[in-house]
């Protein structure tokens, strides 16, 4: 009886140029799209919480 099993393989090492990179895009998506988007400035009569930034890790 012939059993199904998942094929392991090894995780690709990302270099530092590829993340450098993904990091100025995300960056850029950041900074051009979601901020303008999401980012408002809070009402002064406003005591709830509010989106005040955007970042990557």
């Amino acid at each position: 009886m012939n059993r199904w099993m998942a094929s392991v393989t090894k995780p690709v090492k990302v270099t530092s140029l590829i993340k450098s990179a993904l990091d100025k895009e995300a960056e850029k998506l950041i900074d051009k799209i979601l901020k303008p988007r999401s980012v408002k400035v809070p009402l002064p009569e406003s005591s709830s919480n509010y989106l005040v930034d955007i970042y990557t890790k």
